[in-house]
């Protein structure tokens, strides 16, 4: 396992970085200050169901 930690951190990631990496077009940060509402609200989505009996398994309940 060390021997594939080390390559990945001498050879691969190096050639992986010089193939792919450029230089950013513009100086400066590329974030921006979010002004929406709680992102909570936009990144999930929840729903409450009901599902039928019928199709729900159930164990009968056993005495203690």
């Amino acid at each position: 396992m060390e021997a594939a930690n080390r390559y990945l951190r001498e050879v691969y990631m190096p050639a992986f970085n010089t193939e792919f990496s450029s230089p950013a077009p513009e100086e400066g940060s590329a974030f921006v200050r979010w002004y929406g509402g709680s992102p909570d609200d936009i990144l999930c989505e929840q729903y409450e169901r009901t599902v039928s009996r019928a199709i729900t398994p159930w164990q009968r309940q056993v005495s203690s």
